[in-house]
């Protein structure tokens, strides 16, 4: 097989040097240049290319299994999928000549049997979907692509013989995230179960129709967010059907008592031997204690595929020896494509801080430029002014083609009516549900459900399919909440807002979101989940000239089947005489608030502009009795 002469793209490191890059539009005669934000960022992929973590086969195809052929999976971890495109849409074959990329690990040594050379190599292929860095890419996307998913093959080979196994990793596939500067903390933010159900069973069932049988091994512990996240990922297991076997096993109390793990997992190995299913490990970052029991899992494995291959076992201390080292060097290399530095031993306290620091630094302050540098690569979706608008109307079109579809439009449209509640407070710091007002006998029932609309004012009435709610001074916008905002109102409204609203109807919270003061909830219909996708949270602080976010704008967008809305809540600048800086702030927010995914969308804008009227009570009641 060729994958024992997989082929590593140069290591090096690469200048940034100042240079810009033109493109002369055939259409228009116009020059587009790439501004220096984009430059930044061709130089961060000439540094992913560059890292040392891209492989390529030179006879076959790297991203291919010995034993598991099927298209689907080989084109998530084929890494340059994308640049085949335009030959493809060609019809031209370029199989003999373009290179199949894949991105992880290749480690491979050799192992004398006598006067026999076997050779061991251990192949990580690294997913291009939900491709990302630590703190940037978490959990499950809406097609059921999961952070960080590692297809590792241990493959053992003895003349012309050759055995392998394969085993996989990935990122918890719920909707989940780590918010804020994360500093050896795990503070995790879910969804609810109901906006993360389909994602997840799309990911297992894509899982079980690739690999057969998939038992699941969760290595989180019971520490801060691991067990809020280890408890959603059991609840949905227990609510699907497509994972066999689950087993929990809380790495860090128990890493004494790993070979307790491994006797109750010999009987799944057992069953997975001839790849007839699958296992998949994760923990928080799938890195060091996934990397761990991978290898360990890795030497029951051995053990078989050498009794396969007859060798005699007074060699078995030589393969075991080699094995121990190629999977620590693989968890090195998928530990710097993730997270920017080796994997942590737990042997030298001493290098385990040291990376630890380096892995703080570089994911909350130094990832965002080789996160984009990883979209580009993959998807070429960085964008640059209008540059990418007009790079991308000089691609051939098919006039014919549109014109056609414009006109059989309604043929496969499907018209849905969506009924939206979209309401805002000043709250004024406050919390209580009686009152929405301050000192106000407004009860938030009224508020919610109006009585001067018929249609949601009665028992019966048919309630919206979406509510929106936004509030501002959810806290006192004093000096250490503006420094660090404290959520604990935040979710008392949640409570507040979710209990009111079910006794009219059920629903599900979406999405929060909260900067310093300002915070928006999005509600739906637990019946409208399965439609939702492409869900983006965004803020822009617009307070001393946009260092603090005391005032500022919330946005959240999301897709409903085929139609993108976003909602964006702000608390502008105050005082009567800055009218010009809210003015500024509200363009500013507009202007920052950027979704990748956002094209043409449906806006609605809700919050505490601060703008007044100058007249007189009496005088504006005088005039609106006279019109």
């Amino acid at each position: 097989m060729s994958h024992r002469f997989a082929i590593r793209i140069a290591h090096q490191d690469i200048s940034s040097q100042p240079y810009s890059i033109t493109v002369e539009s055939q259409k228009t005669g116009k020059i587009l240049l790439f501004q220096s934000s984009a430059v930044t960022t061709i130089c961060m992929v000439l540094r992913l290319f560059s890292s040392g973590s891209f492989y390529y086969a030179s006879q076959d195809d790297a991203s291919r299994c010995i034993d598991l052929t099927s298209n689907y999976f080989n084109s998530l971890l084929f890494r340059n999928k994308h640049l085949h495109y335009p030959l493809k849409r060609y019809k031209i074959d370029a199989n003999e000549w373009l290179l199949r990329i894949i991105c992880g690990s290749v480690v491979i040594c050799q192992v004398y049997v006598g006067q026999q050379r076997a050779t061991i190599a251990l192949i990580s292929r690294l997913s291009y979907e939900r491709v990302g860095t630590r703190f940037n890419v978490r959990g499950v996307d809406d097609d059921g692509h999961v952070a960080n998913f590692v297809e590792t093959e241990q493959i053992i080979t003895l003349g012309t013989d050759e055995i392998s196994f394969v085993q996989i990793r990935g990122s918890v596939p719920l909707f989940w995230e780590q918010p804020g500067i994360n500093v050896g903390s795990h503070k995790v933010k879910l969804r609810a179960f109901e906006a993360s159900s389909p994602a997840f069973n799309r990911h297992f069932r894509a899982l079980k129709e690739e690999y057969g049988e998939v038992i699941v091994v969760n290595l989180l512990g019971s520490k801060e967010g691991e067990t809020l996240l280890s408890k959603a990922y059991e609840a949905h297991y227990r609510n699907s059907r497509y994972v066999a076997d689950y087993i929990t096993f809380d790495y860090h109390e128990e890493k004494r008592n790993c070979m307790k793990l491994m006797d109750r997992l010999k009987p799944q190995i057992i069953k997975c031997i001839n790849q007839n299913g699958i296992i998949r490990v994760n923990c928080l970052d799938c890195l060091d204690r996934t990397n761990a029991v991978q290898t360990l899992i890795g030497f029951q494995v051995l053990a078989v595929q050498l009794e396969s291959l007859k060798v005699d076992k007074k060699y078995f201390s030589r393969f075991e020896e080699h094995l121990k080292d190629i999977w620590q060097r693989n968890g090195d290399s998928c530990s710097v494509i993730y997270a920017g530095t080796g994997a942590l031993e737990g042997k030298s306290k001493m290098k385990d801080a040291k990376r630890t620091l380096v892995r703080a630094i570089q994911n909350n302050f130094l990832d965002t430029s080789k996160q984009e540098a990883f979209e580009f690569l993959l998807h070429g979706t960085f964008i640059c002014d209008s540059s990418y608008s007009e790079l991308a109307s000089m691609i051939p079109q098919y006039p014919s083609v549109v014109k056609d579809l414009a006109e059989r439009k309604m043929e496969m449209v499907e018209n849905v009516p969506l009924t939206v509640w979209v309401g805002t407070w000043n709250v004024n710091g406050g919390k209580n549900f009686s009152d929405i007002a301050f000192r106000n006998q407004t009860n938030l029932a009224d508020w919610l459900f109006p009585q001067h609309f018929p249609e949601l004012a009665g028992e019966n009435a048919n309630m919206p399919d979406i509510y929106v709610v936004g509030l501002e001074e959810i806290i006192d916008l004093n000096a250490s909440n503006i420094v660090n905002a404290s959520t604990t109102n935040q979710r008392a409204w949640a409570l507040g807002l979710r209990e009111v609203l079910s006794k009219r109807n059920k629903y599900i919270l979406l999405g929060c979101e909260q900067l310093v003061g300002v915070c928006i909830f999005v509600f739906i219909k637990p019946s409208l989940a399965t439609s939702v996708r492409d869900m983006s949270i965004n803020s822009v602080k617009t307070g001393m000239g946009g260092a603090t976010g005391n005032k500022g704008s919330v946005a959240m967008s999301l897709t409903i089947y085929s139609t993108t809305f976003c909602f964006v809540c702000s608390h502008l600048a105050a005082g009567q005489n800055e009218v010009r800086d809210r003015n500024e702030d509200y363009m500013n927010a507009l202007r920052k608030i950027k979704f990748s995914q956002l094209l043409q969308v449906d806006f609605m804008k809700l919050g505490f502009r601060n703008f007044f009227l100058k007249k007189s009570f009496l005088n504006i009641g005088m005039k609106t009795v006279g019109n």
